[in-house]
């Protein structure tokens, strides 16, 4: 499987599952992308993101995770 990681601060993973998935069709392939941005959105989950700055790391964080997936 494949997996998305939060950074720089401290590593947590998320596996993600793809096996069900043919990632030659498009359809799948959008799955698989929807699955690694929620995983993104679950290793980047902070409580306290209210202000700004925090919303940017969180941000960051999601693209990050993503990108290395």
């Amino acid at each position: 499987g494949a997996t998305a990681q939060a950074q720089p601060q401290e590593s947590r993973m998320v596996r993600i599952t793809y096996a069900d998935l043919d990632l030659g069709r498009e359809r799948d392939a959008r799955k698989m992308l929807s699955r690694i941005e929620a995983a993104a959105e679950r290793v980047c989950q902070r409580d306290g993101y209210t202000d700004l700055v925090r919303k940017a790391e969180r941000r960051d964080c999601r693209r990050r995770a993503v990108h290395s997936a």
